[in-house]
């Protein structure tokens, strides 16, 4: 199946490298910038943020703590599915696995099947609309009305609601709290445990103020100078224009700085260590895009600007997608117009993240506005809040 992406964050799946370009040489041994390296390689050293020295894991932690979050508003014509797994345990088993909290700051405007196998938090006073059906497996916190007046709505836990109820079908297998003048409208069969009524009040489930957003300009220029491109070896110029021809570079252990990365060619990142990819500008791929992480890499890649990919999507190793880390602070729109598989988690809070042909995401999204046409899923890969340490 082709699959294309453009404006986007990731797009991958390579078609056949045609030539290899080892970027690496081997670890040396003396000097403090190598015994840096070596820490970093060993996962003893943080990378370098606005805030001090930070470890990665810590990083993840902070943006991945959700299967979506949600800046504005997540809208869509079709379904969404949302459960979780952890990777270090096995891989994906399947429709089910429960568990995945969607956080929107904004309003939910569905119109197809929801099925949230964590919790459900939605912050704006406007509230919710559920066109089909709506099965949140944990709590719901909704601070405006919850219309579901088309179909059913299913909470296992509690539901606070901070305006009108409607459903066809309503069931609340804890306590369903309610201002005192909001209304409960059911056409059909009711089952809530308990309704309690008082003021319902809802904070914002993701940290989306200017002040709490993760700074990933000044990271990556915090690196502009404070990397280990000497110390590895590492030529950023064979990334900075990587030709027309399909190209594979093998990125070694390590925190290294492009000014961006760019090229008329498929481009191939095999990254087998811990490694971290600091690009100051925009990447600028006519073709495919692949990062392959195997079987113990592992990749936090920091974006400057927009990520910019004309070829095919296929990102990441579903078995672990905690493996794989990208963090961007361009506000271009994530336009996939085709079907997506991404494994990875993606932290984009300026930027909306476009899904018109639907997809599956293993892993996590942190998105302005999630807009989706046709049915999405997303795995959320409990791991990823333990994806790298550090001692500090």
């Amino acid at each position: 199946m082709t699959k294309r992406l453009s404006l986007a964050l990731v797009a991958l799946a390579i078609a056949g490298c045609e030539s290899r370009d080892t970027v690496a040489v081997a670890l040396c041994s003396a000097g403090s910038e190598c015994e840096s390296r070596d820490a970093f390689c060993a996962g003893e050293a943080p990378v370098l943020t606005d805030d001090g020295p930070r470890c990665t894991s810590d990083i993840a932690a902070e943006a991945f703590s959700a299967a979506l979050c949600a800046c504005r508003d997540v809208a869509g014509a079709q379904d969404l599915a949302v459960d979780s797994f952890d990777s270090r345990e096995g891989p994906y088993p399947g429709p089910g696995a429960g568990g995945g909290t969607v956080g929107v700051v904004g309003k939910i405007e569905a119109n197809g099947v929801y099925s949230i196998g964590g919790d459900l938090v939605v912050s704006d006073v406007e509230g919710m609309r559920s066109g089909v059906s709506l099965r949140v497996g944990g709590d719901l916190a909704c601070a405006g009305e919850l219309d579901g007046s088309l179909g059913d709505v299913e909470v296992g836990g509690n539901a606070a609601v901070g305006g009108d109820v409607r459903a066809v079908n309503l069931s609340v297998g804890g306590t369903l709290t309610v201002p005192a003048d909001a209304a409960i409208d059911v056409t059909g069969t009711e089952s809530v445990s308990a309704v309690a009524r008082d003021a319902v009040a809802v904070a914002p489930p993701c940290g989306c103020d200017v002040g709490d957003l993760i700074d990933v300009p000044a990271i990556v220029d915090l690196h502009a100078t404070a990397n280990d491109n000497a110390a590895a070896g590492f030529e950023p110029g064979l990334l900075e224009d990587t030709g027309d021809d399909p190209r594979s570079f093998e990125l070694p252990c390590g925190r290294f700085f492009v000014e961006r990365l760019q090229g008329g060619g498929d481009v191939r990142l095999e990254v087998n260590g811990r490694t971290a990819l600091f690009i100051a500008g925009n990447v600028n791929l006519d073709a495919d895009f692949d990062i392959d992480v195997g079987p113990a890499g592992e990749l936090d890649l920091f974006i400057a600007g927009n990520i910019n990919i004309g070829g095919a999507i296929d990102v990441g190793d579903p078995a672990r997608p905690s493996a794989l880390r990208i963090y961007t602070g361009g506000a271009g729109a994530v336009n996939a117009s085709a079907l997506v598989t991404l494994a990875a988690n993606l932290y984009a809070p300026v930027a909306d993240f476009v899904l018109s042909s639907g997809g599956e995401v293993f892993g996590a999204a942190f998105v302005n506005t999630l807009l989706a046409s046709q049915p999405v899923e997303f795995h959320y890969d409990r791991s990823v809040a333990d994806a790298a340490t550090c001692a500090r």
